[in-house]
This record gives structure tokens, C-alpha cells and sequence, in this order.
């Protein structure tokens, strides 16, 4: 029975309610993107799939920006919209050139 309710919860919007917030406080805290892994450990998930899901969803609806393979690498960003708005509003005000 409890199998069905954490295959609910991560099929839900709990979960990317919770996800979200995740990847917005690692920010906070670490200043990068966390891994799947670190979301997955973080959670306490039991795959990462669910957390990839999660993401996939959350990138779907704006909430969040998620690149992979940067530069030729298998690293992926993971980026809260929040940090993104604020390194454009860095920009806008003059303080950064970008190309």
C-alpha cells in the first residue's frame, strides 16, 4: 500500500512543489546547480527518474530552466527562474556586458 502513495507523490504536484524548493535552497546555499543524485539523496527519492521527471515537468511550466550537456560535458544546470531573472536584472542594470 505504501508503494502506491509514493508513486502517487512523485507523479504529483507535491513533488515538484518539493523539488522546486529543493533546487531553489541548494542554490542559496551551494551557489550551483545540485545532481540528480543530490536532489535524489536530498528527497530521500528512490531513483533518480522520479527526480528527472520532476524536473522535466517543472522546466514544462516555467518554473525552472534545466540545460544538459554543456560545453561537451554531461554535467546539466539545473536553475531556479528566480536566479536567472536576477542575473538578467545584473545585466540590464549595466554592471555586466554581455555578448
Amino acid at each position: 500500500m505504501s508503494e502506491i502513495r509514493i508513486s502517487s507523490y512523485w507523479n504529483g504536484l507535491q513533488a515538484e512543489k518539493d523539488v522546486e524548493k529543493f533546487v531553489s535552497d541548494y542554490w542559496k546555499h551551494h551557489y550551483r546547480s545540485p545532481s540528480y543524485r543530490e536532489i535524489m539523496i536530498g528527497m530521500e527519492a528512490k531513483s533518480t527518474s522520479s527526480i528527472f521527471r520532476a524536473v522535466c515537468n517543472l522546466e514544462k511550466k516555467g518554473r525552472i530552466v534545466h540545460r544538459g550537456k554543456i560545453l561537451g560535458t554531461a554535467y546539466r544546470q539545473i536553475v531556479p527562474t528566480w536566479v536567472i531573472d536576477a542575473i538578467v536584472a545584473y545585466a540590464d542594470a549595466g554592471r555586466v556586458k554581455v555578448k
